[in-house]
């Protein structure tokens, strides 16, 4: 029969050996989510520094186009820039749905901004400017982390400025009857196209694309691929109504005109469409 005096140190090893073990994994779990949070914190560092250094040597280079391509962290999913000279920014939802973007817009002091569901990491960036009405961008299409756009030298207001223009082309593979929906949207986020349940494709696979290119000066325009596919019943476009109603614009596809009959009511206006070429 072992002793009392035996049994109550063995407790006291078993208990120290648990005491010990959970200051382990405490800060082990510490010390990755410093880890993560420093790597956070760098990325959003080397963000600021290239976009800023960017948008500079584009003020600065009248005409020219340059693609950017920035990777920051993954809990971010909005880039939003806007034109600070512009009182109009004020008024726009995604402004009035963020009191912290309103207030830093209000006081001149940030006009770029990542927007994530808890996080908003914002850049004071005097170079941007816009053109035209709503004077500001949104890429809602952050994937992983990583977005892209591209930016303009030019002049606005008399001032060297870098205009952000966007002509990304977002590419997905669609399979022809398949049980669940499949659906890919432009990086602006703008334009939504999802495809219905057991929806017939005709080729089988396709490399479904959306890219928005530059029409003249300061505008674009969407295209979409391939034009030969076609899609049994039909694909569903969907086109995000832009900020102001006064500023809805028409839609084009192929030889067919869409234009929204009440802007001011609706987040989406929903068309039907059979194929890309609608002639």
């Amino acid at each position: 029969m072992k002793k009392r005096g035996q049994i109550s140190s063995q407790v006291m090893i078993y208990a120290f050996a648990i005491i010990v073990g959970g200051l382990i994994i405490f800060l082990g779990y510490k010390g990755i989510s410093s880890f993560g949070k420093l790597s956070q914190e760098s990325k959003l560092k080397t963000f600021e520094v290239d976009f800023l250094k960017e948008t500079q040597a584009a003020a600065s280079n009248f005409g020219s186009v340059k693609e950017l391509t920035y990777g920051v962290p993954s809990n971010y999913e909005t880039f939003c820039a806007f034109d600070m000279s512009r009182q109009d920014v004020l008024g726009l939802s995604v402004v009035k749905n963020n009191p912290l973007i309103a207030d830093s817009l209000r006081d001149k002091n940030k006009n770029v901004f990542l927007i994530g569901n808890k996080d908003i990491f914002g850049v004071k960036a005097d170079y941007i400017k816009f053109d035209k009405f709503p004077y500001y961008y949104c890429n809602y299409n952050i994937v992983n982390g990583v977005f892209k756009f591209e930016i303009k030298g030019a002049v606005i207001d008399a001032q060297s400025s870098a205009l952000i223009i966007i002509l990304s082309k977002v590419e997905k593979i669609i399979e022809t009857n398949i049980a669940l929906s499949q659906e890919i949207v432009s990086s602006d986020g703008l334009i939504r196209i999802e495809i219905p349940p057991n929806t017939k494709i005709d080729p089988p696979s396709i490399n479904l694309s959306i890219e928005i290119k530059a029409k003249g000066d300061f505008s674009e325009t969407y295209e979409f691929g391939p034009e030969d596919a076609t899609f049994d019943p039909y694909l569903v476009f969907y086109i995000k109504s832009q900020e102001g109603c006064s500023n809805s614009k028409d839609f084009r596809l192929g030889s067919n005109t869409y234009h929204p009959e009440d802007p001011c009511n609706n987040d989406y206006f929903e068309y039907h469409i059979f194929n890309f070429s609608e002639n």
